[in-house]
This record gives C-alpha cells, structure tokens and sequence, in this order.
C-alpha cells in the first residue's frame, strides 16, 4: 500500500509535537517550580529526620519517621511559619528527652497507639519523652491524627516532582565554570540574568582545604551548582574552611546528585556551614562531620536528613526569573490535528481549485 506524502507529513507532525512536549522542563521554569514546591518547608524529606539537640527556624515536612533527642525546637519563628502544618509528620515519632513545637500545629495522621496526645493547656505529643506546644495556633488543640492535612500540597507527589527538578537541572548544560584559587570559590559566567547552572564533582569539594565559602549571586540571578557523582563524601571535608554568607545567597541552589554506581554509598555529610538551599532527593544528607555545629542556612530537600548541634535557619529560596512554559501534550496533540485537516483539505480537488483562485 502506497501511503500519501501529505499523510506522511501530518504523521510527523504530530509526533514531532508529542515529543516536545515530552522534552525536559527548562532550567528557569525547574527553578520557578521549586520555589512554589517546597512552599515554607525549611525541611522536607521523603525518608526520615534525625533531630538531636538543634532547632529549626521554620517548618518541617518528614515522609518517614521523625527522631528528636536531646532539646530541640521545631518551628522557632512564627514569621517562617506558613498557613500549613509547621510539622507534616507521616510516619511515626520518637522522643527521647524533651523538645518543643514554638508555633503552628502538627499534622500526622498515621501516628500509631504507641504516641498519646494531651489536650488543654498543657498540650503535647508523647512517646517516650515530650514534644510540648508553645504555641496558640486553634489547630493545636486538635489531636494531630485529625488535624487538617496542608491545602493542595501532598507530600509524595511533591517529592516525585522535585526528583524531576533535580534531574532536569543536573542534566542541564553549564553556563558559567566554578574554580578554587586565592583560597577562595569562583564562580564566572557571562549571563546576565536569568539561571546559571554550574557543574562541579563532589570528590573536589571533598577534598577542598583552607577556601573561604562565600557565593555571590547577582540581584536578578539564580546561581545552580550541580555537585555530580555524590556518593559517601564529606562536602568540603578539608581542614580550615570557612563558610560565610554571600549576596543574595536566597537565590543559590545546590543540587546534588548521587553516581550511577549502585554500590556507592548515597549519603552525604555536610563539612561546613552551608548557604543557599539544598536539593538531594536522592541523598540521605548528614551534618554530623568535625564536631557537628554546621549551620544551614536555606531550605533542605533530602531523601533522609540527619542533624546534629547547631541550627537550621530557614531562609527563603527566591528565583527572581521568568520563563514560557512548555506547551501541554494536548496543545502539542491539536497542533497535529490541525495540521492533518488542512493537508487533507488541500488534497481535496475543489479545495485546490478554490485556493488557486
């Protein structure tokens, strides 16, 4: 059978439409995305997080089991503190000594028998030691198994999503080089505005000594460093670093990514203060190294996290640039369509006669 050229072409047409639409989201709309994703969350996992004797500054969202030992405050600063739960819990909880929740409430509808809530006054989540309330917010003194889940926000679809986030941005091209020299990081590119994305190999920031840790990003910019092939290292590991805040470090983004070998292991610990945001879906994240005491300062997305000492302040991620969205599937699909009817209507002979005319 003999298949007409027009028809052919049509065929192409739309395939070709269906596989930009498939293509991956761009780099500024990756950012823009993250952004709206992680909402007020100073830390969300999709595992478990490990709280021994450290505070937050503002929210937490824990897909597994949530451990506290020692002192620990949950959600210091009502200013960091949105209209959602200020603790997602969706596993179970485990105290041990006695820690505090400043502000907000505590949604965890999956909690077991084994964890009692205490109403009233003296509100609090026990299960072997004490998570006590400090805060006045009216969802407080509702029973956190049926307290109201956070609106249009679920946690394992949220965590599919910036798994993709991730992997668009660590496949992206690099627009600006990083290089270590004068005991300092260097970051150049010749953007403007918009995202640069950098690439760098964690086995470098491993062994990195003596560099002072200080980012700054340009007013109208969103700075991507991908750390590539994480796998069992400690970032900046080395003896005499020195991380300090830089410009405009709300709009910094690390994004780390694991190697492709399934006998690495994906855990990372943090070797020193840290500022800008952390992006590791896929990294069980560690602040555990040289006596502890490492401070983040950003918003963390980990596939576990552990943290110990110090403090996680919450410092908004801003990504002040646009993008055009990529056209729907459907949109791509009605653009073939359209195009089928007009090559079917120019092969109709009237149709010719009458465009001649």
């Amino acid at each position: 059978m003999r298949y007409s050229p027009y028809i052919l072409l049509a065929v192409i047409m739309t395939t070709f439409g269906i596989g930009e639409a498939r293509a991956q989201m761009s780099v500024e709309q990756a950012v823009v995305n993250f952004e709206g994703l992680v909402r007020e969350y100073n830390v969300i996992t999709s595992g478990n997080l490990n709280l021994n004797n450290t505070h937050t500054d503002g929210s937490i969202a824990v897909g597994g089991n949530l451990t506290l030992t020692g002192n620990n405050v949950l959600a210091m600063h009502g200013n960091k503190v949105g209209p959602n739960p200020s603790v997602y819990l969706n596993g179970q909880l485990s105290v041990s000594g006695n820690s505090y929740l400043n502000n907000g409430y505590v949604y965890a509808p999956n909690l077991n028998s084994s964890t009692t809530y205490t109403g009233g006054s003296q509100r609090s989540l026990n299960n072997g030691g004490s998570l006590s309330y400090n805060t006045s917010h009216a969802n407080s003194y509702v029973d956190p198994r049926n307290a109201p889940a956070p609106s249009g926000w679920n946690l394992t679809s949220t965590f599919s999503e910036l798994a993709a986030i991730s992997n668009t941005l660590a496949a992206s091209s690099p627009t600006g080089t990083i290089n270590f020299t004068n005991n300092q990081i260097v970051l150049s590119t010749s953007l403007t505005s918009g995202v640069a994305v950098f690439n760098v190999d964690a086995s470098q920031l491993a062994g990195v000594s003596g560099i002072n840790i200080q980012i700054n990003v340009p007013a109208d910019m969103v700075y991507v460093i991908n750390v590539l092939n994480a796998g069992g290292q400690t970032l900046f590991g080395g003896s005499n670093n020195n991380g300090n805040v830089g410009q405009n470090n709300d709009q910094l983004l690390w994004n780390i990514v694991p190697d492709s070998n399934p006998n690495t292991s994906n855990s990372i610990t943090l070797g020193s203060n840290f500022y800008g945001s952390i992006l590791a879906p896929m990294i069980d994240l560690n602040n555990t190294a040289n006596g502890n005491n490492r401070y983040v300062n950003g918003q963390i997305v980990a596939a576990s996290y552990t943290h110990t000492g110090a403090e996680i302040h919450h410092v908004d991620f801003s990504a002040p640039v646009t993008f055009s969205p990529v056209p729907e599937p459907s949109t791509w699909g009605l653009f073939g369509i359209a195009g089928c009817a007009m090559i079917m209507l120019c092969r109709r002979p009237g149709a010719r006669r009458r465009l001649a005319a």
